[in-house]
């Protein structure tokens, strides 16, 4: 007996590029930030047209603060623009120094790793190299929570100046032209 082929189906296409249909200009922008999200996380962008500039900018200055920064999800919620980002593409220089011990390692070999790895930590070197991933990050999360505030005064649908509104029990920010036509 074979294996139902509904059950196969998120298997097939939660890695595959699910560029919007209506990407237009901004498709090739919308593919490369795509294909930051890591397999299994599924690959596409859960808001309209509206806000693709706003998406494309904030990849622009996420990349150029964190080369190869990994995107996670891009969304509407609760009526503005949500950009999930994590830098765990980057590495600690202790780490790329001293490789971790397989994960079959001894007891031993891991604390003795482990041991290395917080007295780095604690060393000016370490507490130098997070202090700086620190203030990286609250960059980054800056550029974020710009957006959002962005999005929400930017229509979603067309991207000219919108509001924010109650729409029939979910948050939506639109223009009055594109509320008039939905």
């Amino acid at each position: 007996m074979s294996e139902d082929p509904s059950k196969q189906l998120p298997e097939r296409i939660i890695d595959q590029l699910h560029v919007p249909d209506d990407a237009g200009e901004y498709r090739q922008d919308l593919e490369s930030i795509l294909k930051k999200i890591p397999d299994g996380w599924g690959r596409w962008i859960s808001c309209d047209r509206g806000w693709y500039p706003i998406i494309v900018e904030v990849d622009r200055q996420l990349e150029e603060l964190i080369p190869g920064y990994q995107v996670n999800q891009i969304k509407e919620k609760f009526g503005t623009l949500s950009y999930y980002f994590d830098i765990t593409q980057e590495t600690d220089p202790y780490t790329l120094q001293h490789p971790a011990p397989h994960v079959d390692a001894d007891q031993e070999q891991w604390n003795k790793w482990s041991a290395g790895w917080e007295s780095w930590a604690e060393s000016e070197e370490g507490k130098t190299y997070f202090a700086k991933q620190e203030e990286t990050l609250a960059k980054a999360n800056q550029i974020v929570q710009a957006a959002a505030r962005l999005s929400a005064k930017t229509c979603e649908l067309c991207g000219k100046l919108g509001e924010t509104k109650n729409r029939g029990g979910w948050l939506q920010t639109t223009c009055a032209e594109c509320e008039k036509q939905d």
